[in-house]
């Protein structure tokens, strides 16, 4: 959980905030999933469902919200 913490105090440029919802995702961090979900909202919401959509398993991530 550290670690998480960690990445959100980061500027979230630098990693792949869909890749982390989906795996948040997968493993059912639902508590993250809405953390990761918020923190790029900000960004733009449409564009984070479509690039959380093109990955692997991530029209169940989509699905989720």
């Amino acid at each position: 959980m550290g670690i998480v913490e960690y990445l959100f105090g980061q500027d979230s440029s630098w990693w792949d905030l869909a890749e982390a919802f989906i795996a948040a995702v997968r493993v059912e961090q639902h508590t993250f999933v809405d953390r990761i979900f918020e923190a790029y909202r900000r960004e733009d919401k449409e564009a984070f469902l479509v690039e959380a959509a093109g990955h692997d398993d991530g029209l169940e991530a989509v699905k989720h919200l």
